[in-house]
């Protein structure tokens, strides 16, 4: 995202009262493993890296229920 960081997203949507029960989930070119662990304490859903759609398939199932 050229202008707003993925913390920054999601610090506002966190936020945002009538946001409460938005489900974000990240999805990542970016391979570090540090970076999901980090974005999951920082509150988001689910973390998926891209290019690995079966996994991807498999969190978006949880996710959604």
């Amino acid at each position: 995202m050229p202008r707003l960081s993925a913390e920054s997203l999601l610090r506002a949507l966190r936020e945002d009262q009538f946001l409460t029960d938005l489900v974000v989930m990240v999805l990542s070119s970016d391979q570090d493993a540090g970076l999901a662990g980090s974005m999951l304490n920082r509150g988001v859903d689910g973390f998926a890296f891209k290019g690995n759609t079966a996994v991807l398939l498999e969190h978006t199932k949880d996710l959604i229920g």
